[in-house]
């Protein structure tokens, strides 16, 4: 008796499909547009019927808008701060804005400006020198180039520091 190669492979290529739709029909977890939906009726839905009103709308939208302005001139902005910190443009504006801006308009004037950039200048030049004062340190011939016995005292020095000070000083190293 012949028997067909086909049966088998049709016969596991329905298990494959059906066990698969199982799965993902089984699969009940919210989907994060889902989950973020809920955040936000939990957070603005004042009435409790499910659904955000037109004034519950606005009033969400509101504090959507104001979270995204980032830092305040008088505190933190609504909510955590701009994903990236220092890195992220916004973050960045927010800060300075902030900051310098003395007449409180939301804008940097030219002398607002100056005083900015002057600052951010000052910040650089200053870690600028500890970072050289850092590479002089383990410069001992002075030379101007860290040669490998020079690199390898720095490693050593700071492996000590990190037992004495780390996060895990004082604990029993393996």
């Amino acid at each position: 008796m012949k028997t067909s190669v086909l049966s088998p492979r049709l016969i596991a290529a329905t298990l494959f499909l059906a066990t698969g739709l199982t799965a993902v029909a089984q699969d009940k977890s919210p989907r994060p547009d889902e989950a973020r939906r809920e955040s936000i009726l939990k957070r603005f839905d004042r009435d409790g019927d499910g659904k955000l009103s037109p004034a519950e709308r606005a009033t969400a939208r509101e504090a959507m808008q104001k979270m995204r302005q980032g830092p305040r001139p008088d505190g933190p902005g609504f909510g955590a701060k701009p994903p990236g910190g220092p890195a992220n443009p916004a973050f960045r504006h927010g800060y300075l804005l902030g900051k310098f801006d003395a007449d409180g308009d939301g804008k940097l004037s030219e002398t607002e400006r100056a005083a900015a950039k002057a600052h951010v200048e000052q910040r650089m030049r200053t870690r600028m020198e500890k970072q050289l004062a850092r590479l002089k340190s383990v410069d001992a011939d002075g030379d101007g180039k860290i040669s490998d016995a020079e690199w390898a005292a720095a490693r050593e020095k700071m492996e000590a520091w990190r037992k004495e000070h780390g996060p895990k000083a004082g604990k029993k190293q393996d």
